[in-house]
């Protein structure tokens, strides 16, 4: 190799042909990842995009455990009781001789966290009403087991004629069913 020294009196062309051979020289020795910025740039955009990708996700599960489940609100909605069908009346009638109106009750297979429900019954042409609760508070009132019917003698002292009986759960309408004749 032709060493050459600038003195600032010679030949600026050369210097800088000699200067171009070199930087060539060293170019091709160069690995294909030595140009650090491009790669960090590209590690940079990944980066962000990998974080956003992470932040979305995190927003959309509180978002969706928000939207799913009420803050401030009973554990299930009064719609939701129904659907599930926890309770159901397969008859109700009215016995002269006692006062009291037999209702037949069955509670469905769904294991669910039932602690008491009431029995509204709505007398037919005065709609003065009566409530009874079953289980909570109640001492001696027994829950239907699961998947299991049972029969409550409710004391109405009487009851007229087109007198419907309601089965509420946490306040909730279950089940309804016109009184007959025992």
């Amino acid at each position: 190799m032709n060493k050459k020294s600038y003195d600032g009196k010679g030949d600026f062309l050369s210097l800088q042909m000699g200067t171009t051979k070199i930087l060539s020289k060293l170019q091709a020795k160069r690995p294909i990842w030595s140009n650090k910025k491009a790669i960090s740039d590209v590690v940079a955009t990944v980066l962000i995009v990998l974080l956003v990708l992470v932040a979305v996700g995190i927003v959309g599960i509180y978002i969706k455990k928000t939207v799913s489940e009420p803050l401030l609100g009973p554990e299930s909605s009064c719609l939701n009781t129904q659907v599930r069908n926890i309770l159901s009346i397969e008859s109700a009638c009215y016995n002269e001789n006692s006062g009291y109106v037999k209702v037949n009750i069955e509670r469905s297979l769904q294991e669910d966290s039932l602690d008491s429900f009431d029995f509204v019954l709505i007398q037919g042409q005065s709609k003065e009403s009566q409530r009874w609760r079953v289980g909570g508070s109640c001492v001696g009132c027994v829950l239907p087991g699961v998947g299991e019917k049972k029969v409550y003698d409710l004391d109405a002292g009487k009851s007229e004629e087109g007198s419907i009986v309601h089965v509420l759960v946490s306040g909730c309408g279950v089940a309804s069913e016109n009184v007959g004749t025992c």
